[in-house]
């Protein structure tokens, strides 16, 4: 399995190069989604998520083991709550929808009470 970091020459990087400046290089790469760029954590990342290597040997070969935990952390969080997300949006089964407890009136203890329900109510 592969993991790459992509690079494409733009004026940014160009110039970043150009002064000297290679150790922002990273950071630019990082900035450019939109000329499809991606550093080599991000690609490790997605490799994880997708299932395809494992969590330790992806944190081993990255560049800076701390930084890359802290990123797929937030990674597989963000990833956990999108689904959850989606869930609620289709309707699916396994989604947790907020009610409204004490719908027996106003004079009710805990009316308009916010709880959390799951699939089985």
């Amino acid at each position: 399995m592969a993991a790459v970091e992509v690079m494409v020459t733009n004026a940014r990087i160009a110039d970043l190069i150009r002064s000297g400046n290679g150790d922002e290089v990273t950071d630019a790469i990082a900035d450019g989604s939109f000329f499809q760029m991606q550093t080599f954590a991000k690609s490790l990342i997605q490799l994880v998520l997708d299932g395809k290597v494992d969590r330790e040997i992806a944190a081993n070969a990255a560049s800076n083991r701390h930084d890359f935990l802290v990123q797929i952390d937030h990674a597989t969080k963000s990833q956990v709550a999108g689904e959850q997300g989606k869930d609620m949006a289709d309707g699916a089964p396994g989604g947790v929808e907020p009610v409204l407890a004490g719908s027996s009136g106003a004079g009710s203890p805990d009316a308009g009470s916010l709880r959390v329900a799951g699939p089985d109510g």
